[in-house]
């Protein structure tokens, strides 16, 4: 039997005529949540690409994007343009590299069917079904990868197989909280916090949407770390660029979130090149850095290093490392 399909309701893009976004089987409360998500999604996007065509190299988010962004398996580095990142960060946010139209899908069942029903490696091979740590997955469907619509076993009311870019979103995305839920920012926050928001975790997505290179190499902030080193934990073929998450990070660590601005500032007036928030004040050895234009491990950093020589945030587990280290 095919999934319960409810009726398709379309949302389109502020720009006219640019895109279409389908709910094929998401019920009323569901589009709600998915329609705020692309909406911070493509603000998340547009606000990367102004970042880098406003300011690259304002030092705080320099070092964040080539940490995250510098392939680090080559000598020496190999460096990603901030202008190629702004155009096709820019190109998301406005829909001018998107499908036409992108379906989206709020049961988990959708996936299970589509592994059942495909005559074809759909996908490249790739899962079509959630998973226990699945948030989401994007899926190609080619015309030859599902019965023809007149098939008992496609459903050419709804389109619910029909062949394009859909978007499959699992129960654990409905779990993770919308960007205007999460916290004012405070000092020593972990970035993960709102990588793991609706907003961030559709941009990932939409990533994978707009180019069919970008997959994935590692997830989080330790994940986006490992691909710059050639470990991506998934796939460690990945380079940086091509990793979705990486993408999402870096948009989210110079985003104008929260609006309106919160007396704590917006994401883009902390640094995050560590994982965690750092105030930018007289008092913080990265101001003093930007002042002097030094490449140092900054005090802030080392101001945490213990007897034992580890770091605070190393003994909670988390991969991070000060800035400037490689």
């Amino acid at each position: 039997m095919t999934p319960s399909i409810n009726k398709e309701f379309k949302w389109k893009h502020p720009d006219p005529g640019q895109l279409a976004f389908v709910f094929s089987d998401c019920d009323d409360s569901q589009k709600i949540v998915v329609q705020q998500a692309i909406t911070d999604a493509l603000d998340l996007a547009s606000d990367a690409g102004q970042a880098l065509s406003y300011d690259p190299m304002r030092p705080h988010w320099h070092r964040m994007f080539d940490k995250i962004f510098a392939d680090k398996t080559v000598s020496p580095r190999r460096y990603l343009s901030p202008d190629w990142a702004s155009s096709k960060y820019k190109r998301v946010g406005n829909g001018n590299s998107l499908p036409n139209e992108i379906i989206f899908h709020c049961s988990e069942a959708w996936g299970r069917y589509l592994s059942q029903i495909n005559t074809n490696p759909v996908n490249g091979g790739t899962k079509t079904q959630c998973g226990v740590d699945t948030e989401a997955i994007t899926i190609r469907i080619r015309s030859g990868d599902i019965p023809p619509a007149n098939d008992p076993d496609n459903d050419p009311g709804t389109g619910a197989f029909r062949s394009g870019t859909h978007i499959l979103l699992c129960d654990r995305f409905f779990a993770h909280p919308a960007m205007s839920a999460l916290e004012p920012i405070l000092e020593d926050n972990h970035i993960s916090r709102w990588l793991d928001s609706h907003g961030s975790i559709m941009l990932h997505e939409l990533m994978h949407a707009s180019d069919s290179r970008i997959r994935d190499g590692g997830y989080g902030y330790s994940g986006c770390l490992a691909v710059a080193r050639g470990q991506g934990p998934r796939d460690s073929s990945i380079l940086p660029e091509f990793n979705a998450e990486t993408w999402a990070l870096f948009a989210i660590s110079v985003s104008d979130w929260p609006r309106p601005n919160e007396r704590r500032g917006r994401m883009r007036d902390w640094e995050w090149t560590d994982g965690y928030a750092v105030r930018r004040g007289l008092d913080s050895g990265y101001f003093k850095r930007d002042l002097l234009g030094l490449d140092t491990a900054c005090p802030a950093c080392n101001a945490t290093i213990g007897a034992d020589g580890e770091s605070r945030r190393e003994r909670l587990g988390v991969l991070a490392a000060p800035v400037g280290s490689p």
